[in-house]
């Protein structure tokens, strides 16, 4: 990458400790089951999220990523016990 393009990225780009900031959030905080947290706020959920598509959508990802987890890293499934 070019300086300016790196310049660029740096600018835009959250340092570790920052992005963990809204993990950490979401563990400790009283929050709903499933919500959006940015920025260390909950967040309304898009309507195409709360509609029927948004959920199958979901459920295909989360189907789709669980078996890439699974075949990575086998052990991955006694978390997630799907």
């Amino acid at each position: 990458m070019g300086a300016t393009i790196a310049a660029i990225m740096n600018w835009l780009s959250w340092t570790s400790e920052k992005g963990a900031r809204n993990f950490l959030y979401a563990t400790i905080k009283d929050t709903t089951p499933g919500s959006f947290i940015s920025h260390c706020e909950e967040k309304p959920v898009s309507t195409f999220v709360a509609s029927s598509k948004g959920r199958a959508t979901q459920e295909k990802y989360w189907s789709e990523a669980s078996a890439i987890w699974r075949k990575v890293a086998p052990e991955v499934d006694e978390v997630l016990q799907a």
